[in-house]
């Protein structure tokens, strides 16, 4: 579990992975301050019963920064949003 302290573009792009899962999420306080906690769990074809494989957390700072990317990654998504 770690707390994201920044984001740096990689260069040359990424692998992309075929492999789907789903994603919890939970708002956790820490002291005085909001995370954003994100857990992804295994694949279906995980031999064991699902649990967190890997855990994000965001304050405010990387919430926004993580924001700007994703608005600058799918311009329009803001029409998208869903509740």
């Amino acid at each position: 579990m770690a707390l994201i302290r920044s984001f740096s573009k990689l260069t040359g792009g990424g692998v992309v992975h075929r492999t789907e899962t789903d994603a919890g999420w939970a708002l956790v306080q820490d002291g005085g301050h909001r995370l954003l906690y994100i857990a992804t769990y295994g694949s279906d074809q995980r031999q064991s019963k699902p649990k967190s494989s890997q855990v994000i957390q965001l304050d405010r700072r990387g919430a926004s920064e993580l924001l700007k990317i994703i608005q600058d990654s799918f311009p329009g998504i803001d029409d998208d949003c869903v509740d």
